[in-house]
């Protein structure tokens, strides 16, 4: 009988399982009384439960922070990462002469609102399918 009492220390939590079932929660600290041929005992420090409870909130609380900036920055991929970027006329383009423009190291069709000259710097001010707009620097 008295093998069957366990005290436990104000820092450490007790969790017994009766026939491998866990009963109702942790126990402690203090005196409890553990019927040894039907329940088992597991001791869990606080002193380790909380600095990894801790550590696992800042690492919790870190990720959504990082995935509410990435939410709130501007789209980088698609027609709104395409505006406003800088690109090079591959050949002259007018507004009734289409031309091709380089942007990203790709070449795209494109129309200006000004006549452009080969070679001169511009930047996509709309897209429209594959067919971009550009506006001379």
């Amino acid at each position: 009988m008295i093998s069957s009492i366990k005290i436990l220390p104000e820092y450490e939590r007790g969790v017994i399982f009766r026939l491998g079932k866990l009963l109702v929660g942790p126990k402690g600290p203090g005196v409890i009384l553990v019927f040894a041929p039907i329940d088992r005992i597991v001791r869990v420090s606080l002193r380790i439960v909380l600095p990894v409870a801790v550590a696992f909130a800042a690492i919790a609380v870190m990720l959504v922070r990082l995935g509410v900036a990435a939410q709130r920055r501007p789209a980088v991929t698609g027609i709104a990462g395409m505006i406003g970027e800088a690109g090079q006329a591959v050949t002259p383009i007018g507004p009734t002469q289409p031309g091709r423009v380089a942007v990203h190291g790709e070449l795209w069709d494109a129309t200006a609102v000004q006549p452009v000259a080969e070679g001169a710097r511009v930047h996509i001010i709309a897209i429209d399918g594959l067919r971009v707009t550009v506006h001379p620097e």
